[in-house]
């Protein structure tokens, strides 16, 4: 799918809204098919980013993240309201 995406519109037809995407488009695809599709295209632009900016723990209820390697996944409610807490005592 991603192949016949990709044929039917090339790179340079696309408008971009992150400024990393760009950049990051081959390696986005290529850890889509890494994942076996798993991991969709936006999911594997914001994996990717948060490796390019130095993100090791994404807050999220999405557990496809869990299998990206260098990304840790915190998904529980008490967890994250306990660290927002942590933030705005500091």
């Amino acid at each position: 799918m991603l192949d016949g995406l990709l044929a039917a519109v090339p790179e340079q037809r696309i408008t971009w809204i992150s400024r990393l995407a760009p950049r990051l488009f081959r390696q986005v695809l290529d850890l889509c098919r890494s994942h076996q599709g798993r991991l969709n295209f936006s999911d594997a632009l914001m994996a990717l980013s948060c490796r390019e900016l130095g993100i090791r723990v994404m807050m999220s209820f999405d557990g496809d993240f869990d299998d990206v390697s260098w990304l840790a996944r915190m998904h529980d409610p008490a967890t994250i309201a306990h660290l927002i807490q942590q933030a705005s005592d500091m």
